[in-house]
């Protein structure tokens, strides 16, 4: 499980893949709501390589404090993926090939996602995000989208049994001119948060 939450992060990152406010939010009319995620997927369907950098403050009901990690992303179209905690501790997995691959304290596993229905539908989510399709499709998350200065944000529901399970909701800030994700907050049934923060982002495009 603790995989399967690791790439539904990343599949939320590369949704439509920078700190943001979110106080004076004005609610977009239907027609600049498919203004906003048009212009979102036409973005994201050029995006060749994506690399940054990464701060996640996670809000959880069994500890005091607020816990910060730090660490990599690294993401090639069509669906080449390595997501690394960098610190308190050293954690990464990657996607490649219809494969997982996880690696901690010198070990390493690897998951064959043909025979996993759960991990399958992950990737999918995960590639459907980057050609803006899973704010257009309706099929796995029902969105609102928001504006606020400087920025768009799509507050996503999610419609799956398996992921209501996992999230209450997410929201994602959008940079309003470059039309690319710069944070990345998601909410627990039970209260958790987990607030992922993208920075130092480089991306490169398709001609």
């Amino acid at each position: 499980m603790k995989t399967l939450r690791y790439l539904l992060l990343a599949f939320l990152l590369l949704a439509i893949c920078p700190n943001a406010n979110a106080q004076h939010l004005k609610k977009a009319t239907e027609k600049q709501k498919r203004q906003m995620i048009a212009a979102i997927t036409q973005t994201s369907a050029k995006i060749r390589t994506i690399r940054c950098d990464f701060t996640q403050v996670s809000v959880l009901s069994f500890l005091e404090d607020k816990a910060t990690a730090k660490g990599k992303m690294s993401f090639t179209a069509p669906g080449s993926l390595v997501w690394q905690y960098t610190s308190p501790t050293r954690y990464t997995f990657s996607i490649e090939d219809g494969k997982v691959t996880t690696k901690s304290g010198g070990r390493t596993h690897s998951i064959d996602i043909s025979n996993n229905k759960m991990y399958q539908n992950i990737v999918e989510m995960m590639m459907g995000s980057v050609s803006g399709q899973n704010l257009s499709s309706g099929r796995n998350f029902a969105v609102e989208m928001y504006v606020s200065e400087g920025e768009w944000i799509a507050f996503l529901t999610p419609l799956k049994a398996d992921f209501k399970k996992m999230f209450k909701s997410v929201r994602l800030h959008f940079n309003k001119r470059k039309r690319t994700v710069q944070q990345v907050e998601m909410m627990s049934n039970n209260g958790d948060s987990i607030k992922i923060t993208l920075s130092n982002i480089q991306t490169t495009y398709r001609r």
